[in-house]
């Protein structure tokens, strides 16, 4: 078993805690041959950590997987060279504890200024990370990071490596999280001091997108883009039936933007789900007026809602 947390050498007289994780046996007995002894002013004990120097770093582990190899990849939040701020520090360490130095350009942990937490954390199939933190955003956002294996930010998931999203201008920060067999990403997070479980899409189908979901959600003028209006039409042979089918998303569409452009910061591509009942009635009047191109036309809505049900799910 390993725990994520914190060392403090000595708690009556130095308030300095450094990130630290601890391995036991499963009978909860911690293991003194894991990485490296840590002198403690009630009890020794062993665990891995990144440094006991003061003026160097502190913080704590919120977050901590295992790899198929035995090494043990945490996240955490930690303060270096004796400064104040805090950001988001991921450390990986090898089987017996000791900084591995093949991730973080030979440091064995990488620190990401972007971030003010790092919370938690999951493994790729791919050998990729997966971690949650909260942007040194003012209000702050929650935010997704990828890591590529050796502790690079990973652009190939989105243009800058994360995917962060603020819900009405609330603070926002992420807790634990894991993903599914299927490659979903589930994730805790606290919106405005309320707690909500959220789930993504999978790495692949973010990795796709041109540009994070959610900066298009709220922009009315290109939020239509990321449906494929025109593109999943393309199955509709009949011109007169495509143009009609088109022109009935498009309304409905110009009639939604219509009805929230006064909410401040509503993000259109979340909510897509409200148009369910609409986009049922224009399916069955369309098949009803084209009866030739039934299933095409049906052929569309199974792609149309598909793609609104997954956007929605961000």
């Amino acid at each position: 078993m390993y725990m994520a947390g914190q060392y403090n050498p000595n708690t009556n007289s130095n308030p300095a805690h450094f990130p630290a994780i601890y391995q036991c046996s499963q009978a909860g007995i911690l293991n003194t041959n894991y990485g490296v002894f840590l002198p403690n002013a009630y009890a020794p004990s062993y665990g891995a950590v990144i440094s006991t120097d003061t003026s160097f770093v502190q913080g704590n582990f919120n977050g901590i997987r295992v790899t198929p190899n035995g090494k043990a990849i945490a996240v955490g939040t930690a303060t270096f060279n004796g400064g104040t701020n805090y950001y988001m520090v991921i450390a990986r360490f090898t089987a017996t504890g000791q900084l591995d130095t093949t991730f973080g350009n030979g440091l064995g942990y990488v620190i990401n200024t972007l971030c003010s937490t790092g919370q938690g954390i999951s493994i790729n199939a791919d050998g990729a990370y997966l971690v949650t933190g909260q942007l040194t955003s003012n209000p702050s956002y929650a935010a997704l990071l990828r890591y590529t294996n050796d502790g690079t930010l990973d652009t190939t998931f989105t243009e800058n490596g994360y995917f962060a999203f603020n819900s009405i201008g609330y603070p926002n920060t992420t807790l634990g999280m894991d993903t599914t067999s299927d490659g979903k990403i589930h994730f805790g997070a606290t919106i405005n001091n309320n707690f909500g479980a959220f789930q993504l899409l999978s790495s692949n189908e973010l990795r796709n997108l041109p540009l994070p979901v959610l900066e298009y959600g709220f922009n009315k003028q290109l939020y239509k883009m990321f449906l494929y209006i025109d593109l999943y039409a393309q199955t509709i042979q009949d011109l007169t039936a495509r143009s009609a089918t088109i022109a009935a998303i498009t309304t409905m569409l110009n009639n939604y933007e219509t009805d929230y452009a006064q909410q401040p910061n509503f993000n259109y591509l979340v909510y897509l789900y409200l148009l369910s009942e609409q986009i049922a009635a224009i399916e069955i009047n369309l098949s009803t007026a084209y009866p030739e191109s039934e299933d095409q036309i049906t052929q569309f809505f199974l792609y149309f809602v598909d793609r609104c049900d997954k956007l929605s799910a961000i």
